[in-house]
């Protein structure tokens, strides 16, 4: 009886992820360019992303925060609860600055009130995506990449288009 209900619980979570929810890196790339186009704030895409990125992944509590390095100073972007509050002193963030990798609870012996935090380096910025509370089948390298590879593309094609908005 234990069996069957392990497995039951394991085939209702593939059906969640795969059949309810089908994603691909493309389709969500196609989103992020469309929102991209049609938005006339920097800001607007990463928020799109954001509350895109914590709908597939189930994540219930993050944010997206730019690090000036120059100045030393913190300010988020968006987040997904209101009341986030961003303790800048703790251990992912720092090892996630220093190392300029993504970091998740598993690299660090010492408490953290994150359970990851994924950095992308542009310039003098550090743009990194804050994971406070999530679904624990979702926190994996694969997902953590992802979401890697969404805010490196957001960043990236950003530039593209500030160029060729205007023909576009």
């Amino acid at each position: 009886a234990r069996e069957l209900m392990l497995l039951k619980i394991s085939h209702d979570q593939l059906e969640k992820q795969y059949i309810v929810k089908p994603i691909s890196i493309r389709s969500i790339i196609l989103d992020i360019r469309e929102k991209m186009l049609a938005s006339k704030d920097e800001k607007e895409p990463l928020e799109f992303l954001l509350k895109f990125v914590s709908t597939i992944f189930n994540i219930y509590d993050a944010a997206i925060i730019i690090y000036y390095a120059k100045e030393d100073n913190f300010n988020v972007i968006a987040s997904i609860n209101e009341d986030f509050k961003l303790n800048t002193d703790d251990i992912l963030i720092k090892k996630s600055i220093e190392d300029d990798a993504i970091t998740y609870i598993s690299q660090v012996e010492e408490y953290s009130e994150y359970l990851a935090v994924i950095p992308v380096k542009r310039e003098d910025l550090y743009y990194l995506f804050v994971i406070k509370e999530i679904n624990f089948l979702y926190l994996n390298l694969d997902t953590l990449l992802m979401i890697n590879l969404f805010m490196f593309y957001i960043l990236k094609e950003n530039e593209i288009l500030k160029n060729i908005k205007e023909i576009i």
